[in-house]
C-alpha cells in the first residue's frame, strides 16, 4: 500500500498532536518538551496534484483513544488509533461529501460530523457499522462547519460559511434542532466555555474588509449575541479557552500575532508576535499550554497550503507566557479558506 505523506504522533501531556516531517521554512526551535514517537502513514496522501493531502478539523475520542480527522480527500473521516498508532480507515460520509468539521461527544459517545453543505451527519461509536443520521440544516445556503459541544444541555452548535451565516444548535439527546440564530457576519471556529456556559465564536466579517473581527459570545439559554470583543490587528481564526482563568487565545491571519483575551471583561492581554498566520489550535489542561497549528496565509495561493508548528503557550496569568515549540511542522492543505 503506498503511502506518501506521513503524519507524526507527538505525546504533548496527555495530548496527541499531528505533524509532518519537515520543518516550518526558516525554523530553528526547541523541542519544547515534546517526545516524537513515530511516524503514522495515511494512506493515498500525497504531496502535490490531485493525490495533495487535504483535510480540516480533528477529534479525540478519550475513552477509546482514536483520533478522527476530517478527510476532504478521501470523502471520509479517518481515524487513527493511538493506542498503537496506527491508521484505522476511513469511514465514508454517505452523500460523498468532503467533510469540514468532526467532534466527538465524549459523554454520548457520538461523532458529529459537518459536511459543508446543508448537512450535519452523527456516527454512534457505540455501534459499529451502522450508518449515520443525517440532519438536515434549514435556512441556510450551505457550507456546514465548525462547532463545539455544549455538555450541559448535551446540544452541539454550529455554524455555516456561506451566507447567510447562522448558528445552529442540534440536540443529541433528543435527536433535533432545537435553536438557530443568523449571525450578521462571518463565522470561524466556535468554542464553548464551562465558565460562563456561552458559546464563543470567531468572527472574520470577510464580507467587510473584516470591519467587525472579534469574537462574539452567543448565549445558547437565551438564543442571542450577548457579547463582542473587537481584535484590532487580528482577523482571527482559531480559539481555545482555559476555562479556569477564563482566558481565550486567538489565532489571527497573515503576519498577525497571536492575541490573549481575558473573556470576563474583554481585554485583550497581550498579543504574541513572534507567530503568525495560525489556524486551528488545542489545550492541554494538564500542563496549562495551549497547542497550535500554524497557517501561513501568504503562499500565493488562496488560502490553501498550510505550515505547521506547535507551540506551548502558558495561558494562565495575565501576562502569558511561551515555553517552546516542537521540532517539527508539517506542509499540507486545509484550505480552502472560508
Amino acid at each position: 500500500m503506498k503511502v506518501s505523506v506521513a503524519v507524526q504522533a507527538i505525546a504533548c501531556g496527555s495530548l496527541l498532536c499531528l505533524s509532518t516531517t519537515t520543518l516550518c521554512s526558516g525554523q530553528s526551535i526547541s523541542n519544547g518538551g515534546l517526545v516524537y514517537m513515530q511516524t503514522v502513514g495515511i494512506p493515498g496522501w500525497g504531496q502535490t496534484g490531485a493525490t495533495q493531502a487535504n483535510y480540516d478539523l480533528l477529534a479525540f475520542n478519550p475513552a477509546t483513544r482514536v483520533m478522527y480527522i476530517a478527510d476532504r480527500l478521501s470523502k471520509g473521516i479517518t481515524a487513527i488509533n493511538t493506542r498503537s498508532n496506527v491508521y484505522f480507515g476511513v469511514m465514508p460520509m454517505p452523500n460523498g461529501s468532503s467533510p469540514n468539521g468532526v467532534q466527538v461527544i465524549p459523554d454520548l459517545q457520538l461523532l458529529v460530523v459537518t459536511d459543508g453543505q446543508k448537512n450535519v451527519w452523527v456516527w454512534d461509536l457505540r455501534l459499529p457499522g451502522n450508518p449515520p443520521q443525517q440532519f438536515v440544516v434549514p435556512n441556510i445556503g450551505g457550507g456546514t462547519d465548525a462547532m463545539d459541544y455544549d455538555p450541559a444541555n448535551q446540544t452541539i452548535y454550529f455554524i455555516n460559511g456561506t451566507a447567510p451565516y447562522y448558528m445552529t444548535g442540534l440536540s443529541l439527546a433528543y435527536r433535533t434542532i432545537t435553536s438557530q440564530l443568523q449571525l450578521p457576519w462571518s463565522p470561524e471556529l466556535t468554542a464553548y466555555n464551562t465558565t460562563d456556559g456561552l458559546i464563543w465564536q470567531v468572527i472574520t466579517d470577510g464580507d467587510n474588509k473584516n470591519a467587525n473581527a472579534g469574537v462574539i459570545a452567543y448565549d445558547p439559554v437565551a438564543n442571542k449575541i450577548v457579547n463582542q470583543v473587537l481584535t484590532p490587528n487580528c482577523v482571527p481564526h482559531g480559539i481555545k479557552i482555559d476555562p479556569v482563568s477564563n482566558v481565550a487565545l486567538l489565532g489571527c491571519g497573515s503576519n498577525q500575532g497571536q492575541v490573549m483575551v481575558n473573556l470576563k471583561d474583554g481585554t485583550i492581554l497581550r498579543t504574541f508576535s513572534d507567530v503568525t498566520g495560525t489556524d486551528l489550535m488545542d489545550y492541554n489542561p494538564n500542563i496549562l499550554h495551549r497547542i497550535r497549528r500554524q497557517q501561513e496565509h501568504d503562499d500565493g495561493l488562496p488560502h490553501r497550503y498550510n505550515q505547521f508548528a506547535t507551540d506551548h503557550w502558558n495561558l494562565r496569568g495575565a501576562a502569558g507566557e511561551r515555553r517552546g515549540a516542537a521540532p517539527t511542522g508539517w506542509s499540507g492543505m486545509h484550505g480552502p479558506e472560508r
